[in-house]
């Protein structure tokens, strides 16, 4: 499948769909309003509240649904490409300011790491 619309990562669900969620236990797959979603293999821990997340089992432009504590859930946008099948366009396209930070802490580490080591050497 094509993506609808390109280049905009989050793109949000305006008025955001919200229900109760149907069952008391998460299966790997479900149908709300004959869509199907998937269990999220690749979900973000911290959505404050949220029990389990599914995403549309679509490659682009897969709505992203979060089930929250209370038994009610919420799907506020769609995520260009799903990380179930585009895990590395997903961190780029739809969340960049983390995969900036994880890329910086990541590079920061292992230059602090290498620059100690090749201190270390010159003894």
């Amino acid at each position: 499948m094509t993506p609808s619309v390109k280049g905009l990562g989050k793109i949000p669900v305006i008025p955001a769909i919200t229900g109760t969620w149907p069952l008391n236990f998460f299966p790997h797959e479900v149908q709300i309003g004959g869509t199907t979603f998937r269990r999220a293999t690749w979900a973000w821990p911290l959505y404050s509240g949220v029990v389990a997340q599914y995403r549309e089992a679509t490659e682009y432009d897969a709505m992203h649904l979060m089930i929250y504590r209370n038994g009610s859930f919420v799907i506020d946008h769609l995520d260009e490409a799903n990380p179930a099948d585009h895990a590395l366009e997903h961190a780029i396209l739809d969340v960049p300011l983390a995969t900036t930070l994880v890329c910086g802490i990541a590079g920061f580490g292992l230059g602090l790491v290498g620059g100690l080591l090749l201190l270390g050497s010159d003894s």
